[in-house]
């Protein structure tokens, strides 16, 4: 590469080539988690030919890792939207640091810059990726999988939502809940499965609240995933981002809550088949009332259908779903909406298992050897 553009420059103190279009990428990724009171980030060159991009906010510590030809070890802190504007849909570029300004070029291309200003430097303790134990590849998966599945919203205005990570005996849980409704994922675990998890620090229930599970479940979705809690912070990191969190107090007694429901059901339930009609009922019924009026599940026995009914000031719109069998009864469940379409957007295609008792309903997705149980309360008249 001609370097005649920087024969003005002396007493370089950074120097690295990067992949513009890459690094734009990791910026966006790098926004995602880091939150919104960032404007500057610091850029570390380092040994191990990488380029850290480094957010600190008055919340949250973030960072992200790039390749790079680090020719000249060194650390910056730049305007977040000045970098991403130089690296936008770019190719190879060169990146020189001298001084308190920043010079640049594309290989191949007239596109360049010089005396680009940075933001003054000020030391801080730098992030690094997790170099613990990971999590393994087949157990993420089913993990993130897990989360994913019960990421579902507080609609009642009640306690807020927040996501228990538990290993018990033989289940890996995911546990999301608050006082009205709650949504369980539980997949098997060997006993070596077991030990090893809790030899790497999920020893006790991690418990998160539902902004942390979304970051979870969307930005690290690579391998090596680590997740480590105390009292002061959570961590999450993989092999190519990391970000700590400060750990918030949660009420323990929601886990035991959610957990307990299960025994308040008998063995008996009903299989709706094509679950994924529910999703399409639910849009068709917003359009003629408001939400907070109740939705009707009606069973009559010998029946191999599932009445849905909604009453609005503005119409009334009845549906079927198709059961694999007969009902045993007559019964009528009054359901919020609201929480109901939350769960239906989970369920996609295939058959579910509805089960209910005089307070509540269970909702059982069979995910491959995943369970979702997703419990609704019923609405008193």
């Amino acid at each position: 590469m001609a370097h005649g553009h920087y024969k003005a420059y002396e007493l370089i103190k950074m120097k690295f080539i990067i992949e513009g279009k890459a690094a734009a990428t990791a910026l966006t990724k790098l926004q995602r988690v880091a939150g919104k009171d960032i404007n500057n980030i610091v850029l570390v060159a380092g040994e191990n030919q990488t380029l850290a991009l480094h957010a600190y906010g008055l919340q949250r510590r973030s960072m992200i890792c790039i390749p790079a030809s680090v020719q000249q070890l060194g650390k910056i802190t730049i305007e977040r939207e000045r970098f991403a504007g130089i690296c936008k849909g770019r190719g190879k570029l060169e990146f020189i640091i001298s001084g308190n300004t920043l010079a640049f070029q594309q290989t191949g291309t007239g596109y360049a810059g010089k005396n680009i200003s940075l933001v003054p430097y000020k030391e801080v303790e730098l992030l690094k990726l997790a170099t613990e134990q990971a999590i393994p590849e087949h157990i993420q998966a089913r993990l993130l999988q897990a989360v994913r599945a019960c990421l579902i919203t507080s609609v009642f205005g009640g306690q807020q939502l927040g996501m228990t990570l538990l290993v018990s005996r033989d289940y890996f849980r995911v546990v999301t809940t608050d006082s009205y409704h709650s949504a369980i994922a539980e997949f098997i675990i060997t006993e070596g499965e077991r030990k090893r998890l809790r030899r790497i620090g999920l020893r006790e229930p991690v418990i998160l609240p539902m902004e942390y599970a979304e970051i979870l479940a969307r930005q690290f979705t690579m391998g090596g995933l680590t997740i480590s809690a105390n009292n002061k912070r959570i961590t999450f990191a993989n092999k190519e981002m990391k970000l700590e969190l400060p750990a918030l107090q949660s009420n323990t007694a929601m886990l035991q809550h959610a957990l307990r429901l299960n025994q308040q059901f008998n063995h008996r339930s009903i299989t709706i088949t094509a679950a994924d009609n529910l999703r399409g009922i639910l849009d068709n019924i917003k359009v003629i009332g408001k939400t907070d009026l109740p939705l009707i599940f009606g069973l009559r026995e010998g029946d191999k259908a599932l009445n849905i009914s909604y009453n609005a000031p503005a119409g009334r719109i009845t549906d079927q779903m198709k059961l694999s069998s007969a009902s045993h009864r007559n019964k009528k469940l009054r359901l919020e909406p609201r929480n109901l379409y939350d769960i239906a957007s989970k369920l996609g295609k295939g058959d579910v298992d509805l089960a209910y008792n005089s307070r509540i309903i269970r909702i059982t997705k069979q995910l491959d050897d995943l369970r979702v149980d997703y419990y609704s309360s019923q609405l008193q008249h």
